[in-house]
């Protein structure tokens, strides 16, 4: 949980400043997470 939550944070999720900043890494991270629960 912990690190689902360090991810979101690094993704930009956790504060409303870089919700309109997209850059590629916060796509692959995306892609991960949906890789990751799709595994659960």
């Amino acid at each position: 949980m912990n690190l689902t939550y360090r991810i979101l944070s690094a993704a930009g999720f956790k504060n409303d400043e870089s919700e309109a900043v997209l850059s590629p890494y916060t796509a692959q991270v995306n892609i991960m997470l949906l890789l990751y629960h799709r595994l659960l």
